[in-house]
């Protein structure tokens, strides 16, 4: 295990799609503080360094997606995998060695994240207006999230021996759960009671509002279904810490992190009675 989990990180640091994408975090992060204090100069809108650095947390599971499925990927058309397992190294290990490679490749680009926004958006913005305690508290559910996230794109890359079909099914699989999670979103930022106008006077076209039940509000049973899929979903998880709706400290970890485990042992389970010829 340690000699797979070596050769990784010495693959990691050789490969180009993670640096890619650590630049395209830091490049994404010095976009974000330059719009703000364009914004902030032009409105005077007070912009807090705080808020950016969790922005980035709606994006990781596209980032995650395609690192996860390039590097591992890269591992089958090469016959890697094969030469590992030839080579006396257990499924076990050669799983969890790339589960291990792919989760810290995520977790540190949102580092360089973080690092960057505070390099340049302190600087711009002053100091961080967010309570520390609640900043590390949701950026500790964010790494939750994320850590499930390549659980879940290790998981197909991992079942699936294409690089082709592995990238295709991560990317729609992101997509999707992004897609899943505004729209449980949607239904829950309904209003309870819309404002509609109606003409009270032809001639003068006089236009009285009224405030009356909107029909699209959900039951409370329905509610509660779509906060249970907004929780369990990482992007819905993420979506919430991002500052969409206020996040369950208790419960987005432990979503996450039973999610994490789930899908490794799924998908451990799947690989060692994989047929790779």
């Amino acid at each position: 295990m340690n000699k797979l989990l070596r050769a990784g990180f010495s693959r990691l640091g050789r490969s180009c799609v993670f640096w890619l994408l650590t630049s395209f975090s830091a490049a994404l992060a010095i976009f974000m503080c330059a719009v703000c204090f364009k914004n902030m100069n032009a409105h005077g809108d007070a912009v807090d360094a705080g808020q950016l650095m969790l922005n980035y947390s709606t994006l990781t599971g596209v980032v995650t997606a395609i690192f996860a499925s390039i590097y591992i990927g890269v591992d089958y058309s090469d016959g890697t995998v094969r030469n590992k397992i030839a080579s006396g190294h257990r499924r076990f290990d050669i799983y969890l060695s790339n589960l291990t490679v792919t989760t810290a490749a995520g977790l540190f680009s949102y580092v360089v994240f973080i690092i960057t926004v505070a390099a340049v958006g302190i600087p711009l913005f002053g100091s961080i207006i967010m309570p520390l305690p609640r900043l590390f508290a949701l950026l500790g559910c964010i790494f939750a999230a994320a850590s499930a996230y390549s659980g879940i794109f290790t998981f197909i890359t991992m079942s699936a021996s294409s690089r082709t079909v592995s990238a295709a099914l991560s990317l729609l699989c992101a997509l999707a759960l992004i897609m899943a999670a505004l729209t449980c979103l949607g239904v829950l930022e309904q209003e309870k009671e819309i404002l509609s106008g109606s003409v009270t006077d032809g001639e003068s076209g006089e236009v009285e509002f009224v405030y009356s039940p909107n029909p699209r509000y959900p039951t409370e049973s329905e509610r509660k279904l779509y906060k249970t899929l907004l929780d369990i979903n990482p992007a819905g998880q993420m979506l919430q810490l991002a500052g969409r709706a206020e996040p369950d400290f208790k419960l987005i970890p432990l979503c996450a992190l039973s999610e994490f485990v789930a899908f490794t042992a799924l998908g451990a389970f799947i690989f060692r009675r994989k047929d790779l010829r």
